[in-house]
């Protein structure tokens, strides 16, 4: 399997080659963060009102969303008096390109957060591929429908994602076609993800109770017709979109899938998605 991190930053690639209609507003941003480091009085200016803008990183986008994050922060009639005041009235920020700025965050800020944490593990757990590209998937779905500058990006991104998890998706019933987006399936990757494996983890490795992803998994899963109640460990209702669920059937990915569970007695036989529900209550 492919590094996850790496997969990311391919679909990142693929989106930044269209950007083209929204550079002036991120050139405005580049050429600030860089004046705070070379400019001695812009850096007393930003100091006296307590702001650090970080250098971004060529070799890691991800820096350059932190960028574009810690400069929204700032006051924007702040920053553009201080700009006007050291004649650079050129880099004001205006209307648009704080639209335009807020659209780019909202793209690509959980990409970058993703990236970020699998950046921090010496081996980042397969765990952690199924509820990151759903939850990119969801961010990307719904912020396509309230976008207005950056739609190429949005579908740019979108497309990369599915050509390469498609398969991921599709094992929860998920229609690819739902955005509307064109993508080609990439032949060496589309396949790889569709073992249930990469469903099962999030719940079953304990890894990812320290980012609370085995919740956040679950209400992903919800959100994509599975729900399950619990009134105790040994009692448990489960629906898909308010119609009674058989443990043991109805998805293609836990129908069939048997596990033993041994405990003080006798071996017994579960289902997968059983263990799953009590991992998630009992955590």
């Amino acid at each position: 399997i492919p590094c996850f991190a790496h997969t990311i930053q391919l679909i990142v690639k693929d989106g930044l080659h269209e950007i083209k209609s929204i550079l002036p507003s991120l050139e405005k941003v580049s050429a600030i963060a860089k004046l705070s480091h070379t400019n001695a009085k812009f850096a007393e200016k930003l100091e006296s009102i307590k702001v650090s803008l970080p250098r971004a990183i060529v070799t890691r986008w991800n820096s350059q969303i932190l960028m574009v994050e810690r400069i929204l922060v700032v006051p924007t009639l702040t920053l553009n008096e201080i700009l006007i005041q050291l004649k650079y009235k050129h880099l004001c920020f205006n209307s648009h390109d704080l639209d335009v700025l807020n659209e780019f965050v909202c793209l690509l800020s959980l990409l970058a957060k993703v990236t970020t944490r699998t950046q921090q593990q010496n081996s980042p757990s397969i765990s952690l591929i199924a509820p990151s590209t759903l939850a990119i998937y969801s961010d990307l779905k719904n912020a396509k429908n309230n976008i207005r500058y950056t739609t190429k990006l949005c579908d740019a991104l979108l497309s990369s994602l599915l050509s390469r998890f498609g398969d991921l998706l599709e094992q929860l019933e998920i229609n690819l076609n739902e955005t509307g987006v064109d993508f080609k399936e990439n032949e060496r990757l589309y396949d790889l993800y569709k073992d249930p494996i990469f469903l099962f983890t999030p719940f079953l490795d304990g890894v990812c109770k320290q980012y609370s992803s085995v919740r956040y998994s679950a209400t992903l899963l919800y959100n994509f017709g599975i729900f399950c109640t619990m009134t105790s460990q040994r009692e448990m209702t489960m629906t898909t979109r308010g119609r009674p669920l058989m443990v043991d059937g109805g998805y293609s990915y836990v129908k069939d899938r048997q596990t033993n569970i041994k405990g003080t007695g006798s071996g017994r036989t579960i289902n997968v998605l059983t263990v799953i529900i009590v991992y998630i209550h009992v955590i």
